[in-house]
């Protein structure tokens, strides 16, 4: 795990030093791509920590069998979304992902988050409002293509920010080429695939 963390900040940085060193010089690209780097790197710090909690006191989790998956695939705007929200009604046949289960890929997180909620409907929804201000000013520049909202079913593809292996990563480093290791999965040596998906399995059990 240690040494996934470590290759993963490895890329980030060499996407900073592509940005810095080998662009033309753009001051609030630069402001931005540091801040992005930082908050990134911290959170993928504390996802692995709370990922390495869910081994300690959660270790029937491994266990999990993901019996029947269905997975909905095609096109952007053709229809996914529409489709995994329709899917999503049916509590009793299928089981999905809300967007804060794909930000915090953990047991332990996912837990405090769930108690958090329970503790805000005594207090009001006071902590729902701010989480409610705090995703407009986060996703609401999505809303006319694809409403994120955190308590909401969500695809699986924030799972892939965390491998790099998403092309929502060139949304912030334009380097498709420079980067041959982030964004494309089928890019990938069969051993970073095999890692991949054991990593995804985990995320969904």
């Amino acid at each position: 795990m240690c040494w996934e963390i470590c290759n993963k900040l490895n890329c980030l940085s060499k996407a900073g030093d592509i940005q810095f060193f080998e662009c033309l010089p753009q001051l609030r690209r630069w402001v931005w791509t540091w801040a992005v780097g930082v908050v990134f790197g911290v959170i993928l710090c504390l996802v692995a920590g709370g990922r390495l909690l869910d081994h300690i006191s959660f270790p029937g989790c491994k266990k999990q069998v993901v019996r029947d998956p269905v997975f909905v695939v095609g096109a952007p705007r053709s229809g996914t979304t529409f489709t995994q929200n329709l899917l999503s009604l049916d509590n009793e046949r299928f089981a999905y992902l809300r967007l804060y289960q794909t930000i915090f890929p953990s047991v332990i997180y996912q837990r405090w988050i769930d108690a958090l909620a329970r503790l805000d409907g005594r207090f009001g929804g006071a902590f729902s409002g701010m989480a409610a201000k705090i995703e407009r000013n986060l996703f609401g520049g999505w809303d006319d293509m694809h409403r994120l909202v955190c308590d909401r079913p969500e695809e699986d593809e924030g799972l892939f920010v965390y491998t790099f292996m998403t092309e929502a990563f060139y949304l912030l480093f334009p380097y498709v080429q420079q980067l041959p290791e982030a964004g494309f999965l089928d890019r990938a040596p069969a051993e970073t695939r095999h890692r991949f998906m054991r990593y995804y399995v985990s995320c969904i059990r």
